[in-house]
C-alpha cells in the first residue's frame, strides 16, 4: 500500500517554524557549505524552483538537494513570484540563485526558470516539496536515451504535524491504480511541476511552458515534448518526491478532498 509512514530521512529536513524545532544557525551552515560543493557557474544540470511566500519551506527544500550527492555540475535557481516574505533572502542565503518574477502565477515562473538555465538538463521542482538521497542522477538519468524527452518521477504527501500518514497512504495507493491506467492513455497528465526533468534545448524548441494559463503548465509541457520523444516513468524511491499536503487540506476534511481529487482524476481518463 506504500509508505505507511513518513521515512526518517524526510523528517530530518522537517523542520516547524513556529515553535522549537527550528534550522539553527549551525544547520543553515551546513546546508549552505553543501550546496556550494554542488553549484557550479557551468552546470550540467539546472534545477529551477518556483517560490511564492515560501520562507518556511524553502530551506526544507534546499537542505534536501544538499543531500542528494550527484557529481555533475548543478545550479539551483528559487525563482521568487512577488513573494512578501523572506523567501528570496533566505535562498540567496544558502547558496541559492534568486532571479524575480513579475508575472504572477507557477507558468511565469518555471518559464523564467527555463529562459535562464545555463545547464544542459532541466529539472522542475517545487519549493514546498523534499527530495531523496540520490535524485538527482535518478530523475535525469533517463534522459542520457536520446529517445527520451521527459522523466518524471511520482510524489508522495507530508501530513501536517498533527496527523497521521495513515490516511494519505490509502489515497495514494488508489492514486496509484488509476496512474497505470493513465499512462496508457494520457501519461502526460502525470508530469508534475515538483518532480520531473528535460533538456533544456527540447523545452525551448516546443516553447516553453505555456502561460496561456495558470495551471497544468507541467502537464502540458509534458504532452509537448512527448511530440520529440518518449515519456518516461522513474518509479525507484530515489525518485518519490515528498511534498507538503497544504494543498489537500485546504479543501476541507481529508475525506472531501480525496474525494474531490478522486473525482477529478477519474473525470482526466474521460
Amino acid at each position: 500500500m506504500g509508505h505507511i509512514l513518513l521515512p526518517d530521512w524526510v523528517k530530518g529536513h522537517l523542520w516547524y517554524y513556529g515553535n522549537s524545532n527550528i534550522p539553527t544557525k549551525t544547520d543553515f551552515e551546513r546546508i549552505r557549505s553543501k550546496l556550494t560543493k554542488l553549484i557550479s557557474p557551468d552546470p550540467d544540470i539546472t534545477i529551477a524552483i518556483p517560490a511564492f511566500n515560501e520562507q518556511n519551506n524553502i530551506v526544507r527544500t534546499l537542505s534536501s538537494i544538499s543531500e542528494s550527492g550527484t557529481s555533475m555540475a548543478t545550479e539551483i535557481l528559487v525563482i521568487d513570484n512577488n513573494s512578501t516574505d523572506k523567501t528570496g533572502e533566505i535562498a540567496e542565503s544558502l547558496g541559492a540563485k534568486v532571479i524575480n518574477e513579475p508575472a504572477q502565477g507557477v507558468s511565469f515562473a518555471r518559464q523564467k526558470g527555463l529562459l535562464n538555465a545555463k545547464g544542459k538538463y532541466y529539472i522542475s521542482a517545487d519549493a514546498d516539496t523534499i527530495y531523496p538521497p540520490g535524485w538527482i542522477d535518478e530523475i535525469t538519468k533517463p534522459l542520457s536515451d536520446s529517445n527520451v524527452a521527459c522523466a518524471y518521477g511520482i510524489y508522495s504527501f507530508i501530513p501536517p504535524s498533527d496527523t497521521t500518514r495513515i490516511k494519505f497512504s490509502l489515497y495514494e495507493f488508489a492514486r496509484s491504480i488509476l496512474f497505470w491506467f493513465k499512462r496508457r492513455q494520457k501519461e502526460y497528465l502525470l508530469v508534475r511541476g515538483a518532480n520531473f526533468s528535460f533538456r533544456v534545448l527540447d523545452g525551448l524548441k516546443v516553447g516553453g511552458f505555456d502561460t496561456s494559463d495558470k495551471v497544468l503548465e507541467d502537464g502540458r509541457m509534458g504532452l509537448a515534448l512527448s511530440n520529440l520523444g518518449a515519456l518516461s516513468f522513474v518509479g525507484s524511491e530515489k525518485a518519490r518526491a515528498w511534498t507538503a499536503a497544504r494543498r489537500l487540506t485546504s479543501e476541507g476534511n481529508l475525506s472531501t478532498a480525496f474525494l474531490n481529487r478522486f473525482k477529478k482524476e477519474i473525470k482526466s481518463e474521460n
